[in-house]
């Protein structure tokens, strides 16, 4: 029985030492981070911009769904022959 104990009692002393570590860990990626992201608000000049390219959109053949909902009349419509 003791040494279920003392078994458990070690496997619980790693886990929290396991568990302090990763939040250690998550909270120096979180500090990295949020310096990262002042640098880039405050002084924008330091970090290499990456230029924007923009490409025209291809050309798209209509559809017909901007027809939906609108109601067509022709041009004879209540004239009677």
């Amino acid at each position: 029985m003791t040494v279920v104990a003392a078994i458990e009692a070690v496997a619980l002393v790693a886990v929290v030492a396991l568990f302090l570590w990763h939040i250690r860990r998550l909270e120096a990626q979180a500090a990295e981070e949020r310096r990262v992201l002042a640098d880039r608000i405050q002084r924008p000049e330091v970090l290499p911009s990456q230029p924007v390219v923009w490409a025209e959109p291809a050309a798209r053949e209509d559809d017909g769904l901007s027809m939906v909902g609108k109601i067509r009349i022709g041009d004879k419509y209540g004239i009677d022959e």
